[in-house]
């Protein structure tokens, strides 16, 4: 047993990369805090009980860990210890406890410059925490350009720093890019809430309804889907469809048959829906506090970004489009030029560096 991978439970998006690792002859065993996503489980986020159409615990090694349960760390055949986040109680514990022992800690979180409103006290502090924890850990498994660029600022050495992309299984949100018809489809993907701006969206939607030729998908559940439902009905905007909660095999038609994702939110740590997006051939309008835009949106190339919060320029960007069909073809080509580079392969070559 040469890595285990501690995570707080299965997760559709982790599952995938593990399963690639195992394949690749990763020696990787995963430690799970809770089993809860395996069967049907309330999510609170959604507001509502789902049940993914994947099986997250099939085809690779795992355990759960007991509370406060340290003893897998002496196994003498491990020798990395692979952590998802730092700032909770028990992951603090074993990054320390490990690090004494002899064992390699690597760390993967999603923190940026975006991914949290901090105060002037609470950077200052975040610096200090880094300061320390840092003396107990060996590589840092940055997922983009942001989140490199947290931990430089956090004192972090460029050499303990190594790629390791937020990625998604690529082959199997793949399509051919289908051509654009008279109507252009708008997509949105995710929690039906505030921080999702989804109030920024309804704005720009609002804007946009004189236009006809349009199409627009939301998909997502969460605390505000029946409120904007029903400011929709309200408006008679006919071309907007709420489709709820859809897991990933349903989900990859609508990328298939969509133009364009849009994704407003306040604050996103990264954006996995945007990698699906984009391999389905999708251009991409997102807020400029999307963390994965540094990485995967290049303006005039596969999309655009606008201010955080500002419906006027999210709907500058989206009218854009409509009126620029053969622009918005070609970006959709490029969206799957720049996401074949996010791939499984890359994190496997990252990992076995590491390793070796």
């Amino acid at each position: 047993m040469k890595i285990i991978y501690i995570l707080s439970h299965p997760i559709q998006y982790q599952t995938p990369l593990i399963k690639y690792l195992v394949k690749k002859k990763i020696d990787i065993t995963v430690a799970y805090k809770s089993l809860h996503t395996t069967g049907k489980f309330y999510d609170k986020n959604f507001k509502k009980k789902i049940l993914w159409d994947q099986n997250l615990i099939k085809n690779y090694n795992y355990f759960k860990i007991n509370k406060y349960n340290f003893s897998f760390l002496f196994n003498p055949k491990t020798k990395f210890i692979w952590l998802h986040g730092t700032k909770n109680f028990y992951n603090f514990l074993v990054i320390i406890l490990a690090s004494i022992i002899g064992k390699k800690v690597l760390i993967r979180e999603e923190s940026n410059k975006y991914s949290k409103n901090r105060n002037k006290i609470n950077i200052f502090l975040n610096k200090i925490y880094y300061n320390f924890i840092d003396l107990f850990i060996d590589y840092y498994l940055a997922i983009g350009k942001l989140n490199k660029e947290y931990y430089l600022s956090k004192n972090i050495k460029q050499s303990k720093i190594v790629r390791v992309p937020y990625v998604v299984n690529n082959e199997f949100f793949f399509n051919k890019i289908n051509k654009i018809k008279k109507n252009i489809n708008f997509l949105f993907v995710g929690k039906i809430n505030s921080l999702k701006g989804i109030d920024v969206l309804f704005e720009a939607i609002v804007k946009i309804a004189p236009k006809t030729n349009v199409f627009f998908d939301i998909i997502g559940s969460g605390e505000l889907l029946k409120i904007y439902k029903n400011k929709i009905k309200i408006k008679k905007i006919n071309f907007v469809k709420f489709h709820g909660f859809i897991n990933q095999n349903k989900l990859k038609k609508f990328y298939k048959k969509s133009d364009i994702l849009i994704v407003p939110s306040k604050i996103e740590p990264w954006g996995l829906v945007v990698n699906e997006a984009m391999c389905s051939g999708n251009a991409i309008i997102a807020s400029n506090m999307v963390g994965c835009a540094a990485d995967l949106i290049v303006k005039n190339k596969n999309g655009y970004l606008f201010k955080s919060k500002n419906s006027d320029d999210l709907y500058a960007k989206m009218l854009y489009y409509i009126n620029n069909k053969k622009k918005l073809q070609a970006h959709k080509k490029y969206s799957q030029k720049i996401i074949s580079k996010y791939n499984f392969e890359s994190c496997f070559k990252s990992l076995k560096k590491i390793i070796n």
